[in-house]
């Protein structure tokens, strides 16, 4: 929605007065005239009031493009109006399009983008304009060659999938697939699905890669859009295939990738794996051939994670699993194997996902005076601004997502050290959100922060929190990010200096203690299941880790390949880390740019251990979170020296 992003070379005379309230305006298709193909109509409308005299209209989802992108000449309202290549051929596919006889709005034409008091109003009513369209049409952009097979077979088993009570599952049932306990319900859902996997056999996997990879998946405004709106219809090119079938469609072959794949991830010989790998291309004909031959030319061979997290979110808000806006905003903006959500305007990062938030009027947010795009709003007072609200809410979580990159630099001109910088690429925190439930470190003590103007150019926010001592001594630097190949050598040396910390003469733990610690530290406590999502670490990785431990220390056969998928996965997860030992004997991981001296505690209501660095006035600064063993589960407030203190955070 940025400005300086804006499609549009115009003027005010084909906009007229600004918009107003409820009203907007929408585009509707006339005969062509001369060198121009499009012709359209710029009308005002009242938004829908539920009357049989509302308005019926089509919202269009697409992406804008950037500002360097060439732009086409079209008419609107007998007036040259000059648009991006990209909205020109979507333009061109509606007009062509025969069940497409409605009025259309697009944001880039319908809102003048250079009045800024228009546009305040009219992204702050974004949400009912997608919410009370007749239907919304996500333009994905031009065809190719094999757009019109993948559309008709994810159309038919996105179909079949949604009979076979697919789309009733929620987020937290995925996260138990495919081990539903005892409930007869969900079990029954699964068999039904996994009965549909064979009739995937030739489906053409590789072209729904492709997709999945296409650039609005990426866009931060499609998340809002994609959630709100009544009825959705996919279209690429002159293809077209219904919202729900292609939403349950893909998430369906998500689940059938994991149970086709599953054997290979319990490792085996070189011949088992070969043999494995050609049971799998036997059973589903060329399905997986051209995906296993990708690997070779370095292409994805897996469904984009971010497209099935864009499309996750209207699952979650058909079913009513609402998100708050602390939530949103992890989601779109921290997936350690992809990039996050896109904007030009970095304050979009923010405006764009207010619309599906549902807590808004529990933070006090009202969005017609929250959004504002005028300079007096940078984007890092916005963010702020947001951090301030969501701490004062209790979301001290947000903590972990803080990891300048140089503590010690000053933040008189950007963000102070406890607010997340969501204009650049965030990694999610080592052990996950307050929410999913991973650990309790701070037991059962609550939340506590104030906020307190410092000076007019400093803000500070106050919070308590229980000392768990100081840095002693640090390791190496432990990184290998996803598209990078798996250190052993970093890892031999993680272990080593893991086992000196641990039989230390300072360590607290028992010899058992020590022995689990060894192999828990490493992956932060924590697994995957078959569909990627974290869970709290099994003996499963107990076994991994000594496949892995076999690697390093050169005991494993060569004509093996070890079974460690999960574990070393979960190794690149805990990003740029060093191992630790604490002045008061506790081990664990803490961000690479820690010091010794280093103080570490516990916030009141935090699910871990935070890293701070003392700074000017007895105030601290962020460093990062922590992983530390054996005190992950409340064991702070058994400690005969647990106390309480206030940290000022700058």
């Amino acid at each position: 929605m940025s400005s300086s992003d804006s499609h549009i070379l115009s003027d005010g005379r084909v906009y007229g007065p600004p918009l107003k309230g409820e009203n907007i305006r929408l585009l509707t298709f006339k005969k062509g005239t001369g060198k121009h193909s499009l012709n359209l109509d710029l009308t005002r409308a009242l938004l829908p009031q539920g009357t049989s005299d509302d308005v019926r209209y089509i919202a269009l989802s697409y992406i804008w493009g950037h500002k360097d992108d060439p732009t086409k000449e079209i008419i609107v309202n007998g007036r040259p109006f000059q648009v991006k290549i990209k909205l020109e051929r979507a333009l061109i596919h509606l007009e062509a399009e025969p069940e497409i006889n409605l009025p259309v709005w697009i944001d880039a034409v319908c809102i003048n983008q250079e009045n800024e008091m228009e546009k305040n109003e009219q992204v702050a009513q974004m949400r009912d304009i997608y919410e009370k369209a007749t239907r919304t049409v996500v333009w994905l952009g031009e065809s190719d060659i094999s757009t019109e097979r993948v559309f008709a077979r994810l159309d038919k088993v996105g179909k079949k999938a949604i009979a076979a009570g697919l789309s009733e599952f929620k987020e937290e049932d995925l996260k138990q697939w495919p081990d539903f306990g005892s409930d007869k319900a969900k079990i029954k859902i699964k068999e039904d699905v996994e009965k549909l996997f064979p009739t995937l056999v030739n489906f053409p996997l590789k072209s729904l890669i492709e997709i999945s990879e296409r650039p609005w998946f990426t866009r931060v405004w499609v998340v809002q859009e994609l959630a709100l709106s009544t009825e959705i219809v996919f279209m690429c090119g002159k293809w077209k295939i219904p919202g729900e079938h292609f939403v349950t469609g893909y998430l369906f072959c998500l689940l059938w990738m994991a149970h086709e794949l599953r054997p290979l991830r319990e490792g085996g010989s070189l011949f088992d794996l070969a043999m494995k790998t050609t049971s799998i291309c036997w059973r589903n004909g060329r399905s997986f051939i051209p995906v296993f031959f990708g690997l070779f030319k370095g292409e994805s061979v897996i469904l984009s994670p971010r497209a099935g997290n864009t499309l996750g979110t209207r699952r979650g808000w058909q079913s009513g699993n609402r998100l708050t806006l602390k939530a949103q905003l992890c989601r779109a903006f921290t997936i350690a194997s992809t990039v996050g959500l896109d904007a030009t305007d970095p304050r979009d990062r923010i405006y764009a996902l207010l619309g599906i938030v549902d807590d808004l009027e529990k933070l006090g947010i009202d969005i017609k005076k929250f959004i504002n795009y005028g300079k007096d709003t940078t984007p890092q007072s916005l963010y702020m601004n947001v951090a301030k609200i969501l701490l004062q809410n209790g979301h001290i979580d947000i903590l972990c997502l803080c990891r300048p990159a140089n503590v010690d630099a000053s933040q008189t001109d950007g963000l102070p050290t406890w607010a997340p910088d969501w204009s650049t690429s965030l990694l999610p925190p080592w052990s996950g959100y307050l929410e999913d439930k991973l650990f309790n470190a701070s037991g059962e003590d609550t939340a506590s922060s104030e906020l307190s103007v410092r000076s007019q150019i400093r803000v500070a926010i106050t919070l308590k929190a229980r000392s768990l001592g100081s840095v002693s001594d640090i390791g190496s630097s432990w990184n290998s990010g996803w598209k990078e190949e798996f250190d052993f050598a970093k890892v031999g040396r993680l272990l080593l200096q893991l086992t000196e910390f641990l039989q230390s003469e300072s360590s607290v733990y028992s010899p058992d203690e020590q022995n689990e610690a060894f192999w828990r530290i490493p992956i932060g406590d924590k697994e995957f299941n078959d569909l990627g999502l974290v869970q709290r670490a099994t003996s499963q990785s107990k076994v991994e880790f000594q496949d892995l431990l076999n690697v390093v220390l050169k005991k494993q056969r060569l004509d093996k390949v070890p079974n460690m998928a999960s574990y070393t996965a979960c190794m690149k997860d805990m990003h740029n880390a060093m191992p630790f030992i604490s002045s008061d004997g506790y081990v664990g991981l803490c961000p690479n740019v820690s010091k010794i001296d280093d103080e570490i505690f516990i916030p009141l209501g935090s699910h871990v251990p935070l890293i701070f660095r003392k700074a000017e006035n007895a105030s601290y600064k962020v460093v990062g979170e922590a992983y530390v063993y054996g005190m992950m589960e409340g064991e702070v407030l058994q400690l005969a020296t647990s106390r309480t203190l206030e940290l000022t955070l700058i």
